[in-house]
């Protein structure tokens, strides 16, 4: 096995950051299904702590119960994360990012958006790099 390099971590916390914004956007099942979050663990530790204006949770089943409360299914998203910064200590990086949001329902056309700089805290597992912490505020929103 590779020894893991500065270079490869960054590459797969973005990664990694990149996967859950399609998981997040991805219409397949509905944010009510079992089904949708089957793999959650593949960006979560079990004891993620999440706080977001909307809520906070701590741990994989109250991360789901929120995603479950604050998703709707007429909601089409696109998360858009830029400018990631990653700060590396050994086996755990604190992650800021720029974030877009958009949201759509395409039965009424309403759009809208939100700009936010999140902040995350990753760890590295035996099964790569996961999401322990995870802080989300707004700096701003906007409704068309």
């Amino acid at each position: 096995m590779t020894e893991p390099t500065p270079l490869t971590d960054r590459a797969e916390i973005t990664d990694l950051l990149t996967r859950m914004n399609r998981w997040l956007d991805d219409h397949r099942f509905s944010w009510r299904d079992d089904r949708r979050y089957a793999g959650v663990d593949r960006f979560y530790t079990p004891d993620v702590v999440l706080r977001s204006p909307r809520g906070a949770a701590h741990g994989l089943t109250e991360l789901v119960d929120y995603l479950r409360r604050v998703s709707d299914d007429a909601d089409h998203s696109q998360h858009v994360t830029s400018d990631v910064l990653i700060d590396l200590d050994g086996d755990k990086a604190e992650v800021t990012a720029y974030g877009v949001v958009y949201s759509h329902r395409p039965d009424d056309g309403l759009v809208r958006t939100a700009g936010l700089r999140a902040a995350y805290t990753t760890v590295r597992t035996p099964d790569g790099w996961r999401l322990s912490g995870i802080e989300m505020p707004p700096l701003w929103r906007s409704a068309a």
